[in-house]
C-alpha cells in the first residue's frame, strides 16, 4: 500500500509539473505517454515491441500527435500523406514477413496507433488550445464519472436501474 501511494504522489508530480509548465516539456510528456499507451495496446495483443509493425505503428502515433494545434509542422496533406506511406509498410511487412505478421495483427497495430495517436492529440490540443482550466475540469468530469456511486444519495442509487424505468 506504501509503494502505491508513493507511485501515486510521484506520478502526480510528474504529470503536473509539465501539465503547468506547457510547452515543449508538456509535449514531450504527452509522447511519452503516446509510447507507452501504444506498447501497452502491443503487450496486450502479443506483439513483440521490438519489430518493424511496432516501429511502424509508433511513428504512426506520433505523426498523429505532432500535427496538433500552434505547432504547423505538418500539413493536413503532409500528415495524410506520412499515415498512407506508414500503412502501406505495415501491410508490406505482411508479405516480407513469411506470415510472421499475418493481416489481422498489422490491422491491430494499424488501429492501435490511430486510437493512441488521436486520443493524446487531442489531450495536447485541448491543453494548447483551452488552457490549464479546461484540462482540470475534464479530469474532474472524468473522475467523477468513474466514482458517481459515491456522490450520489442512496435513495437516488437503488432507482438507478434501467429496469425501472421500462416496468412502471
Amino acid at each position: 500500500m506504501k509503494l502505491r501511494v508513493l507511485t501515486a504522489v510521484v506520478g502526480l508530480v510528474v504529470l503536473l509539473i509539465p501539465l503547468i509548465v506547457g510547452g515543449p516539456l508538456f509535449l514531450a510528456l504527452v509522447a511519452a505517454m503516446t509510447v507507452v499507451g501504444f506498447f501497452e495496446l502491443l503487450r496486450m495483443n502479443k506483439i513483440p515491441i521490438l519489430s518493424i509493425p511496432a516501429a511502424l505503428g509508433v511513428s504512426a502515433a506520433l505523426v498523429l500527435l505532432l500535427t496538433g494545434p500552434n505547432l504547423e509542422r505538418f500539413s493536413n496533406e503532409t500528415t495524410l500523406a506520412w499515415l498512407i506511406v506508414i500503412f502501406m509498410l505495415l501491410l508490406l511487412t505482411t508479405f516480407l514477413s513469411n506470415n510472421r505478421y499475418h493481416f489481422g495483427a498489422v490491422a491491430f497495430v494499424a488501429f492501435s496507433a490511430l486510437y493512441v495517436g488521436i486520443g493524446f492529440h487531442f489531450f495536447y490540443a485541448a491543453r494548447i488550445e483551452f488552457g490549464l482550466p479546461y484540462i482540470f475540469f475534464c479530469v474532474a468530469c472524468d473522475l467523477g464519472n468513474r466514482h458517481r456511486r459515491l456522490f450520489i444519495r442512496k435513495e437516488i442509487r437503488k432507482n438507478e436501474t434501467i429496469t425501472t424505468y421500462f416496468t412502471e
